[in-house]
């Protein structure tokens, strides 16, 4: 009899824990700010590098890539080996 009436109890306390979740939060385990953060179709897409035919992230705040820091073009920008033209010369 007393296992009983401790199993009654304690369905008791989950079920009014469960009522008060459900009213007050609205059955809801984070804030909506908390899960659109998460989620990666709503975050915003990164800059890319604003040099001519660069597709490399923007670095930090500004909008170029590293190399493009200073707006000119960097020795690595030209055809590289596999393209006619390139290659060490």
């Amino acid at each position: 009899m007393e296992e009983a009436a401790f199993e009654l109890l304690c369905f008791g306390v989950i079920g009014i824990a469960w009522l008060i979740d459900h009213f007050f939060n609205e059955g809801k385990l984070f804030d909506d700010d908390e899960e659109d953060s998460t989620n990666p179709q709503k975050r915003p897409m990164p800059a890319k590098c604003s040099f001519d035919n660069c597709n490399s992230l923007a670095f930090r705040s500004s909008e170029y890539c590293w190399k493009h820091q200073e707006g000119k073009a960097h020795v690595t920008d030209g055809p590289s080996w596999w393209e006619e033209g390139g290659g060490v010369s």
